[in-house]
């Protein structure tokens, strides 16, 4: 391979996929860290790939013979970064190194065996697809990046959902204390589940690439595990946010029990599993409300906390209206009603205390049935 490119241009292309690399936990891992070099009759892709998340983004190039390479990323930026960006930068291949030429400047990297690099995630069966300009495309992802989580034990928080809504896409984001929702009319037909989020990350990655505006028109496409985003001159392949209803009903329940709120709401398909979830945590009394008998009367008489709602059970209006009647009721504080939230509390902690000593009553039950 022999290439020659604008010093410039090659140098914010490297910078783009050098970012995948950067994670300290990947510069030891050279095929993790590494760029390749692919020529193309009038370009040449530059790309990464961290097995999360892979890059491919197109340079103009003068090719004088075709071929492919794979380099240290982090090196080879910071080469081209150092030369002036009107410059010109030659790249060969010349076996075990690679030679980079830019005027009277030569230097050598190590070449990195194309049977190294990884395979690079690909949208295998897609589910879902939209196209956008440029400009909804950063709305989509940048203004709901401030509502994003980022304390790592809470991942399932740490990226941007999209879904289809009304024939619009939606991208949503919060961190469990702000919430963002950015909405663009007529781009749906990408997402009908609650399963496409994009990590903080990738978000960011995008939102770089995106800054690119000669790129006009935006493809986004998905399929069960994978994001793509695609443009003239680049494509981003990420790997989504794998959560599901438990991990919400953790957050509203913990919330709710530590008295970060004083109220909750939980939404699932039928609002059986995020009510089971939430009753797991101690001190939250969850409640399936689909009537505002069952929304007041489970404030009132048994001061329910959380209120659970199916999503294909009850329409928007009817679940705004039970959240409004479980808002609005209070617990009553009627004697009988106190004396048997003393009793469930008692179970919570029987329950505990059998959950505690549980191991060593096992152990002894094996060691007694241990034949000699």
């Amino acid at each position: 391979m022999k290439i020659t490119a604008n010093a410039g241009e090659l140098a914010d292309a490297l910078a783009l996929a050098a970012i995948l690399g950067e994670d300290k936990r990947l510069r030891n891992l050279r095929s993790l860290e590494a760029v390749s070099l692919v020529t193309d009759v009038t370009v040449m892709k530059i790309g990464g790939n961290v097995l999360d998340f892979a890059v491919s983004i197109a340079v103009p190039a003068d090719i004088e013979t075709l071929g492919a390479l794979a380099v240290s990323g982090q090196r080879l930026a910071a080469l081209a970064a150092g030369f002036p960006r009107d410059a010109k930068i030659q790249i060969a291949d010349d076996g075990a190194a690679a030679r980079v030429t830019c005027g009277r400047s030569r230097f050598q990297l190590p070449v990195i065996p194309q049977d190294e690099l990884p395979a690079a995630p690909a949208i295998g069966e897609e589910t879902g697809r939209t196209e956008l300009v440029r400009e909804e495309a950063l709305t989509l992802f940048e203004r709901p990046f401030f509502a994003m989580g980022t304390e790592q034990t809470r991942f399932y928080l740490c990226g941007v959902l999209l879904r289809d809504s009304d024939g619009a896409l939606a991208a949503v984001a919060t961190d469990g204390h702000r919430l963002c929702k950015a909405i663009i009319p007529g781009g749906g037909g990408l997402s009908q589940d609650d399963r496409l989020i994009v990590p903080r990350p990738a978000v960011k990655i995008i939102l770089k690439l995106l800054a690119d505006k000669s790129n006009e028109r935006i493809v986004l496409r998905r399929s069960a595990t994978l994001l793509a985003v695609e443009a003239a001159g680049f494509s981003f392949t990420s790997k989504l946010i794998d959560t599901t209803y438990p991990d919400y009903a953790r957050i509203v329940g913990t919330a709710v029990r530590d008295g970060a709120a004083d109220l909750g709401v939980l939404i699932c398909g039928s609002g059986a599993g995020v009510a089971i979830a939430a009753n797991k945590l101690r001190g939250v009394r969850a409640a399936l409300c689909h009537d505002l008998f069952t929304a007041r009367q489970s404030r009132e008489d048994d001061d329910a906390n959380v209120l659970c709602l199916g999503a294909e059970v009850v329409t928007v209006e009817t679940a705004i209206a039970l959240t409004r009647a479980f808002v609005a009721a209070r617990f009553s504080g009627a004697e009988r009603h106190v004396r048997r939230l003393a009793k469930i509390r008692a179970m919570e902690e029987d329950e505990q205390s059998v959950e505690a000593i549980t191991p060593v009553a096992d152990r002894r039950a094996r060691l007694r049935t241990k034949p000699a």
